[in-house]
């Protein structure tokens, strides 16, 4: 069954007289109260036991790589990716390996997977037979595959010609004017046809005159005329009156 990623988080070294890394005293003990603390889940005292230990020998691998541990547990990734990458300079192969699959876990947690496989490698170079650096580096590797996937395909997205994009706005808009136009428009037309429909239905409701008569309203501005001119233009006016009647009534 495939181990999840991550599954075996940070390894606390203990330091004891029996093990290969030697310890003064004073630096064992304070290491060993810092794992009491960790292993009672008090992430925070067991750091600072840790740190004390530091104190006392800054360039012993040790008391960084558990305080790195502490600070991966305490959800402090990338001061525990710092603490790791000191411990992984341990002359000590197996502490090397473990710092720089830690490491990775660290980064990994922080978001840097590029920054993770690395350290995975770097961790399957002194320990070829890890199976869970070898998973957790397949697992970045993917991580990675996918977000450059992701990557290409939001820049693909973003190098969509703006002109195109504004152009169909564009024809959009110009469809919605020519609807409204088109509407307009016979709104208008039906406008004019009832005006011209009421003002034929208003002449054929007036008595029309029979051909060869004068309509009233002629009469009328003839009248108006004759009042206004002398005996002569006023007969000419009347010539010119009948006469345009009649032509104006003859049935083309």
């Amino acid at each position: 069954m495939r181990r999840y990623i991550l599954a075996l988080g940070a390894i606390v070294v203990i330091a004891s007289t029996s093990h290969a890394v030697t310890l003064r005293d004073r630096m064992h003990g304070t290491i060993s109260k810092g794992n009491h603390h960790y292993e009672e889940g008090e992430h925070q005292q067991a750091l600072d036991r840790y740190l004390a230990a530091e104190r006392l020998d800054s360039l012993h691998s040790v008391p960084h790589f558990n305080a790195g541990d502490a600070l991966y547990r305490l959800g402090k990734f990338p001061e525990g990716a710092r603490e790791f990458l000191n411990s992984s300079a341990s002359p000590a192969d197996s502490i090397a390996a473990m710092s720089y699959y830690n490491l990775g876990n660290s980064m990994f947690k922080s978001g840097d997977l590029k920054g993770a496989a690395e350290a995975y490698k770097r961790s399957l170079l002194i320990d070829p037979d890890d199976e869970d650096a070898k998973y957790n580096l397949e697992y970045a590797i993917k991580m990675i595959e996918e977000q450059e996937q992701e990557s290409e395909q939001q820049e693909d997205k973003k190098e969509q010609p703006e002109d195109k994009q504004d152009d169909e706005l564009a024809k959009e808009k110009e469809q919605q004017d020519q609807g409204e136009d088109e509407e307009d428009k016979d709104q208008s037309q039906q406008g004019e046809d009832e005006q011209d429909q009421d003002s034929e239905q208003q002449r054929e409701s007036q008595p029309q005159p029979e051909p060869g008569e004068i309509s009233p309203e002629d009469l009328e501005r003839i009248l108006a005329a004759i009042e206004a001119s002398d005996k002569d233009t006023q007969e000419e006016m009347l010539k010119k009156a009948a006469k345009r009647k009649r032509i104006t009534g003859k049935d083309w």
